[in-house]
Order: structure tokens, then C-alpha cells, then sequence
């Protein structure tokens, strides 16, 4: 057994040290003194599974060293890893790939039923179909999303849990909520945007307990309210090209999260949630956005939407 100081250039809180700690006990390597000003963590162990342990740190991304030199420049590199090998599905990035497959097919799946209710005339929706394709976009988005958080929400830190349940509340209110607020108008907006980001945020936020679950349903209050009072103010300003923009920059934060969370739970079993309830669960909420497009209730100066 060894001793080695690990220097690491972000190690700055109890959040750092707790995934620290957690990684070299995969590798029967304990942490000892840990110094938040030096930058330090005491490694002991055999001297193999403590390099072991620093290459999986950098991995993660932390910039970890046992001559104090930092490695620099590497994160960009990681993240073009990461997209290239969820792209072409390497074993490596096997559950990055699967959360991918589930956004496409889904949204497909989603697009089609939009169309098939649209052209049958089942809904009257053809006037606001726009804002439905991007339910369709935004919920397969979500899906994908939550599949791959599904796969590790048992390995989460307390600091993981908070921002996956605050980025998921957020996100689902801000894109309900600005849907049903350019169709139905601010009312109907906000209602339907925080109800689903505050059940959606709250939801994913509980592996840490009151603070994740607070978190989670603060992001989607806000979230909806806001979401939703943005369409209505852009109602004439075009709301349809920022909304597009929108949705891709969402796009963008989900695949960030999705890599936060592979850095974060690199090196640990992954689960397989069950496709059908995936599938089933975009479904049933695509078809509640369409009825309350269709049917719901329409607040003053959503004129533009031809009803």
C-alpha cells in the first residue's frame, strides 16, 4: 500500500469530495485528508488502482495530477468524444446511443400521429399544427432525456440530483408553457407549463430529498409562467422563428445535461428502463397537449392562431 497526493484543480466543496470519494472506493482506494486550498487529496492504496483512479477523475473531467500540473485543453475533446460516440454508438457510449434512438423514434412516432389526427380532421388542430410539431419535437426531446437520466438515477450526488431536477422542471414548463401560451394564450400557458414542470422537476428532483424536490418545482413554476409570457409578447414579433430557436437551444441544454450526468456516473452499471412505457408516456402526453389545443380555453389577442 502507497501514499499519493492527488492534486485536483476543482476541487473546491463537499460535493467534489464526496465524488472523489466515491470513485476510488470502486477501485479499494481510500481518501484520506482532503484540502480545498491546496487542492489536495490524500490517495492510499495500491499504487495501480490510484493512477486508476486519477485517469477515471479525468475522465470525468477534473483535472487531476500527482505533479501538481493540471491537464488543460482536454475538455473539449472529451464532449467531441462523447457526441461522436453516442452518434455512432460505441459500446462505450451504448446508453448515450439508446437515448438518442428513443428522441428520433419518438419523435417520429409523435410527427405521425400528428398528422394522421390533423389530415382525419379528429382535432381540430390543423390551424395551430405548427405549435403541435413542436410538442412533438420538445416532448421526444424530454423523453430521451429522461430515459438516460433513468438509467443512473441511482448513482446521482446530492448536487446531480439538483440540477437533473431543476434543468427537467425548467425545461418542461418553459416549452409547455410557451406551446400553450402561443395556442391558447397566457392563462392557459402558464397553468398547463408550471402544472408539468412543477410534477416533471419535482419528480426527478427527489433522489435529494426536500432541497432537489424544491428545486425542481421552482424551476418549473417559474419556467411556465415564463415560457407562456413570452409567446403572448412575441405574438406579433416572430414568435414562430424564436420559438424554433428556442427549442434548439433546449436541444442543446439536454445534451449537456445528458453528458453531465455520464461524466458524473462514469464507471457505473447502468439500468435499462422499459421502452414501452417511454413510448406510451410521450403518447399519452402529446395527445393531452392536442386536446387542449384543440379544446382549451382561449384567452384575448391569440387572434393570429385563425380561431
Amino acid at each position: 500500500m502507497v501514499d499519493r497526493n492527488l492534486f485536483i484543480k476543482e476541487l473546491n466543496c463537499e460535493s467534489c469530495e464526496h465524488v472523489i470519494r466515491k470513485i476510488a472506493s470502486r477501485h479499494s482506494v481510500l481518501v484520506g485528508s482532503v484540502d480545498f486550498k491546496k487542492k489536495l487529496a490524500k490517495l492510499s492504496g495500491d499504487e495501480s488502482q490510484i493512477f486508476i483512479t486519477a485517469d477515471v477523475l479525468n475522465t470525468m473531467g477534473y483535472s487531476a495530477s500527482f505533479d501538481k500540473v493540471p491537464e488543460k485543453g482536454k475538455g473539449f475533446e472529451r464532449f467531441s468524444n462523447f457526441l461522436g460516440g453516442s452518434l455512432s454508438g460505441k459500446e462505450e457510449y451504448k446508453v448515450q446511443s439508446k437515448s438518442l434512438e428513443i428522441f428520433v423514434f419518438s419523435f417520429i412516432g409523435l410527427l405521425a400521429l400528428t398528422t394522421f389526427v390533423s389530415l382525419l380532421n379528429l382535432l381540430p388542430i390543423s390551424k395551430q399544427i405548427y405549435y403541435v410539431y413542436l410538442s412533438a419535437f420538445g416532448i421526444a426531446l424530454l423523453l430521451g432525456a429522461i430515459w438516460h437520466i433513468s438509467a443512473y438515477f441511482d448513482y446521482f450526488t446530492h448536487m446531480n440530483g439538483m440540477m437533473v431536477g431543476m434543468t427537467l422542471g425548467m425545461t418542461t414548463g418553459f416549452l409547455i408553457g410557451a406551446i400553450i401560451g402561443a395556442t391558447n394564450g397566457m392563462f392557459m400557458g402558464s397553468v398547463v407549463g408550471v402544472v408539468a414542470g412543477m410534477i416533471v422537476g419535482a419528480y426527478w428532483g427527489n433522489c435529494c430529498g426536500v432541497m432537489g424536490i424544491l428545486e425542481g418545482v421552482m424551476g418549473g413554476f417559474m419556467a411556465g409562467t415564463m415560457g407562456a409570457m413570452l409567446s403572448v409578447m412575441m405574438v406579433f414579433d416572430h414568435l414562430d422563428a424564436f420559438l424554433a430557436i428556442l427549442f434548439l437551444s433546449f436541444a442543446g441544454i439536454m445534451v449537456g445535461l445528458n453528458y453531465m450526468i455520464y461524466r458524473e456516473t462514469l464507471g457505473e452499471e447502468s439500468k435499462t428502463p422499459k421502452l414501452n412505457n417511454v413510448f406510451i408516456l410521450a403518447a399519452l402526453s402529446h395527445i393531452l397537449i392536442m386536446l387542449i389545443v384543440a379544446y382549451g380555453p382561449r384567452g384575448v389577442g391569440i387572434a393570429f392562431t385563425g380561431t
